[in-house]
C-alpha cells in the first residue's frame, strides 16, 4: 500500500479461537499530490458463510461419489464417516446403529479403534434417543463436556 499498490479481491483467511473466517479484501492507497501516500481505503467483505456453503456442497458431492463408487455397504459407511467428519471440521464421527434396545457404534472416524462395537442403552446415548424422540438432528459441539453424550 506505501508504494501505491492497489488491491482487488484478494481473498484472506482469519482463525480465531476455533472458527475460520473467509474475506475478500480491496484496497485503494490515498495518494498526496506528491504522491505519497497518506492513507488508505480498505473494504473488507465477510464470505464465510458462502465459503462453508461451498465446503459442504463440495462435501455431500464427495459422499455422493463414494455412495456411488463402491459396492461394498461397510466402505461406503466408513467413508461417508470420515467425509462427513470433514465437511462439519470434527475431530470425530461415529454412526451407531440401534438393534432392540442396543445402540452397537458400526462405523467411527478419529476415535479409537476398540470404539467400533461398543454396545449402549438409550440412558447412555442421551443425544441419539433425544433424535430418535424429537426427530430432529442433535448438534453436539463439544462432545466431551456435553452433558447428552
Amino acid at each position: 500500500m506505501l508504494a501505491g499498490k492497489v488491491f482487488r479481491s484478494v481473498e484472506v483467511t482469519h482463525t480465531r479461537e476455533d472458527q475460520v473466517l473467509y474475506f475478500v479484501l480491496s484496497a485503494r492507497p490515498i495518494i498526496h499530490d506528491r504522491r505519497r501516500t497518506f492513507g488508505s481505503i480498505v473494504i473488507l467483505t465477510d464470505i464465510t458463510e458462502r465459503r462453508q456453503e461451498e465446503e459442504l456442497r463440495k462435501a455431500l458431492i464427495d459422499i455422493n461419489l463414494t455412495i456411488n463408487s463402491s459396492l461394498d455397504f461397510n466402505n461406503i459407511m466408513q467413508q461417508v464417516v470420515i467425509e462427513a467428519a470433514k465437511a462439519l471440521r470434527s475431530d470425530t464421527s461415529a454412526i451407531s446403529l440401534r438393534k432392540g434396545d442396543i445402540w452397537k457404534v458400526s462405523y467411527a472416524h478419529g476415535f479409537p479403534s476398540d470404539m467400533v462395537g461398543r454396545e449402549t442403552v438409550d440412558e447412555q446415548e442421551l443425544h441419539a434417543a433425544l433424535a430418535i424422540k424429537t426427530k430432529n438432528p442433535v448438534a453436539i459441539n463439544d462432545a466431551y463436556h456435553d452433558e447428552r453424550v
